[in-house]
């Protein structure tokens, strides 16, 4: 079972993913830690993962001490095909390598994780460099970021739309 802290703060932080625009004094000063926070989270999944692995091929390993010791004392000859054909089968293989594949998703989602904190500090920058330029001083500010269409597009379209009209006028 992967490590429930490092559940929970990776909830906490895709939270934290989000941009409030109109507060990037904070936003600026937060990031550091926020990308702090998301790579140590990575880092310590990534060590949970390595742990989870270790322990797999402990698992394995002791395994095929078992099945190799439990053939040749019946007397049999023990095949590597045979002997690996077990490990894979146990019960014991098959928990430790779920507890393994389940830190090494969790341990991948958090570097994606840690990569979108470092992609949100290079987003803040360009939110600045908007914010410099202009750029929101010549439309209006609107709640709803999922339009596509720019003030200029739309007055640049109303211009041709009179353009044409005057000309019909004539």
């Amino acid at each position: 079972m992967f490590e429930d802290w490092l559940k929970e703060d990776s909830e906490l932080l895709r939270e934290k993913l989000k941009i409030d625009k109109d507060n990037l004094d904070f936003e600026i000063i937060a990031q550091p830690e926020l990308y702090y926070e998301a790579a140590n989270a990575c880092a310590m999944a990534g060590s949970v993962r390595d742990r989870a692995y270790e322990n797999a091929k402990q698992v394995d390993a002791q395994l095929y001490l078992e099945v190799r010791s439990e053939i040749e004392s019946a007397g049999k000859k023990a095949t590597e095909t045979m002997i690996e054909n077990f490990v894979q089968n146990h019960i014991a293989h098959k928990e430790a390598k779920g507890v393994w594949a389940e830190a090494k998703a969790e341990a991948d989602t958090l570097a994606a994780l840690r990569d979108a904190f470092q992609q949100r500090g290079y987003m803040l920058r360009d939110l600045v460099q908007l914010i410099v330029t202009g750029y929101y001083a010549e439309r209006p500010m609107s709640e709803d970021s999922s339009h596509v269409r720019t003030y200029k597009q739309d007055s640049k379209e109303q211009r041709v739309r009179d353009s044409r009209r005057s000309r019909l006028d004539d």
